[in-house]
């Protein structure tokens, strides 16, 4: 296999990743496709014909921590995924006075390929509770998979997901 990114734009996806059939074939039965990887998102919204609409997880959780509150704290785990993600919720932002703040949590990607869930959640939930106490109204977590942190969360406050983000955006089209 050969690599996913192109070296000297990291992040940037290379169109022959994404199979011809994938909205076509694969997804002509589904109501909607829910695209959570945000590497692909940009690749995705150049394609022409879709015989579903694809829902991306990403732009689904830009818009719903935009109409969630103004100070916006993201939490990203892998370093390629900062300024895809800044330029995302800066799109989102832009017209609502809200300010984003993007984070790397450092420490939980490494946690979570090596399969130590509850330490990479518990790492997850501490950034998360320490935007809140920093002033953060609103905490999107940038990553599927970081999910099962919001539940650690201290208090009544719950960071965003874009699992959640997603199925809701697909449940009001």
């Amino acid at each position: 296999m050969t690599m996913m990114h192109n070296p000297a734009h990291p992040g940037e996806v290379l169109r022959e990743w994404i199979p011809e059939d994938m909205t076509v074939g694969q997804a002509a039965e589904a109501d909607a496709v829910i695209l959570t990887c945000a590497t692909l998102g940009p690749a995705v919204d150049e394609l022409e014909h879709a015989a579903v609409p694809i829902v991306r997880a990403d732009r689904a959780l830009a818009a719903a921590a935009t109409k969630a509150g103004r100070r916006i704290a993201v939490l990203c785990a892998v370093e390629s995924s900062l300024n895809p993600n800044r330029q995302l919720f800066e799109e989102h932002v832009s017209d609502r006075g809200a300010t984003i703040k993007i984070v790397h949590v450092t420490s939980v990607w490494a946690l979570y390929q090596g399969g130590c869930l509850d330490s990479c959640y518990a790492a997850i939930a501490a950034a998360a509770d320490k935007a809140y106490d920093a002033g953060a109204t609103v905490v999107a977590l940038a990553h599927p998979w970081m999910a099962p942190a919001a539940n650690l969360v201290r208090g009544k406050r719950r960071p965003l997901h874009s699992a959640d983000a997603a199925l809701r955006a697909v449940m009001e089209r």
